[in-house]
């Protein structure tokens, strides 16, 4: 009798078909990395415009800080405030002031609060709006707070006071 030889397989036997499922699994977990992926990448744009935003009534809230000590150092224009009254509109925070582009396109702008009646400081609250004072949900505001302090030095004896001996070097003229 012939006697056939065949290699044994029989371990291979129970192991049919199990490339489909593992390949199955495989696309799931990729297909929720790259859904994860797709997720953050959509964010990227909304976070990059609320810091964007912020940014800009940061320095909107700078430039509000930069109008009450214009105001206070120059009283005598229509816009300006004098040390020893009281703040009127625009300057108690009941007026938005819109920051423009030269195209006329408002940026966003600020509101002013000038604190305290004394002749010597003043507390100053700006906030930075962006887009602006009225708007929708989620617009950007930043708020600085400061103290501005008027010094005053007593007027000198002499147009040159010194302590002690005047020494001149060669070249230096006085005139009387």
């Amino acid at each position: 009798a012939m006697r056939t030889i065949t290699p044994e397989l029989s371990w291979l036997g129970n192991q049919r078909g199990s490339v489909l499922p593992l390949a199955m699994i495989i696309l799931v977990i990729l297909s929720a990395v790259l859904a994860a992926l797709a997720l953050v990448t959509g964010q990227e744009p909304v976070v990059a415009g609320n810091h964007l935003m912020i940014a800009q009534a940061q320095a909107m809230a700078e430039a509000g800080v930069e109008r009450p000590l214009w105001a206070l150092t120059n009283h005598d224009p229509a816009d300006g405030i004098s040390w020893s009254t009281t703040a009127t509109a625009p300057y108690d925070g009941s007026r938005f002031i819109p920051v423009a582009t030269d195209g006329g396109v408002i940026l966003g702008g600020f509101r002013l609060i000038i604190a305290g009646d004394g002749d010597r400081q003043r507390q100053i609250v700006a906030i930075g709006l962006v887009p602006g004072d009225e708007g929708p949900l989620g617009r950007a505001r930043q708020e600085i707070s400061a103290t501005a302090i008027r010094l005053r030095f007593a007027a000198p004896p002499a147009g040159l006071t010194v302590r002690g001996d005047l020494v001149l070097g060669g070249g230096v003229s006085v005139d009387a």
